[in-house]
């Protein structure tokens, strides 16, 4: 049975490829800090005994971060897909921005996913397994009131382009998903925020979303794809990928 590790795995993205990836008989360690509503719908949409782990984990505690990778070796000696899908948001215009919001994006946005990754390197290289990073389309562009969380979010791509480049010899896979807005509660976050009416139906779907990294996990071992971006044009969904 093949193992993998998601973080952010209670909501949005993350809990879709969660329960996908449980459909697919694959063992699924979700990493969270709140796992009642989660339990609950694995409950209700999977059959009694799914293959679940769960690891309580706050990504600005070093101290959970060390768990969380010890916590995850002691259950797997091999880990076939690592999905970083845990992120937090704040907005704020220069004059107005939170040093220590500043301080927790870049814990829970960037530090945390490299820590992560680093230190699970020895059961990613004995399943040459794939490695997902959820970015944002923040994580390309910037616009105004969000250069915090943008600017966390340009650094995880420099983090996965590094990666890409120092472990493709190991045979592990490494891509950069950046996704347009989402129907997720963080991104309910971000509407308010930004002062916004917020309408799913205008939104790209998490389930759609989840269905692209999915398939890209199952994919030929020969096949690496480095970025995919996903925006929705007029009601499609528009997917991008880069080789």
């Amino acid at each position: 049975m093949k193992t993998a590790l998601v973080t952010g795995g209670t909501s949005g993205i993350g809990l879709q490829i969660s329960l996908m990836l449980l459909r697919k008989g694959v063992h699924v360690i979700i990493c969270g800090r709140n796992f009642n509503s989660v339990q609950e719908k694995i409950a209700h949409e999977l059959p009694a005994g799914a293959p679940v782990s769960y690891i309580k984990a706050d990504f600005t505690i070093d101290k959970d971060l060390v768990k969380l990778v010890e916590a995850a070796k002691k259950t797997a000696k091999k880990i076939h897909y690592l999905v970083h899908s845990a992120g937090v948001f704040y907005a704020g215009r220069i004059e107005e921005a939170s040093i220590e919001n500043f301080d927790e994006l870049y814990k829970v946005n960037t530090r945390a996913p490299f820590f992560i990754t680093k230190e699970l390197l020895e059961p990613l290289q004995k399943s040459q397994g794939r490695v997902v990073f959820i970015n944002s389309t923040a994580g390309i562009n910037s616009w105004e009131s969000i250069g915090q969380y943008a600017a966390s979010k340009h650094a995880l791509s420099a983090i996965a382009g590094s990666f890409q480049a120092e472990l493709e010899g190991d045979g592990i896979k490494v891509t950069s998903v950046y996704p347009a807005a989402t129907d997720t509660p963080m991104q309910q976050k971000i509407h308010l925020a930004e002062n916004r009416n917020y309408d799913p139906e205008k939104l790209i779907p998490a389930r759609e979303v989840a269905e692209i990294i999915v398939d890209l996990l199952f994919r030929s071992s020969k096949t690496v794809v480095s970025e995919i971006v996903i925006r929705s044009l007029q009601g499609r969904i528009i997917t991008k990928k880069r080789q």
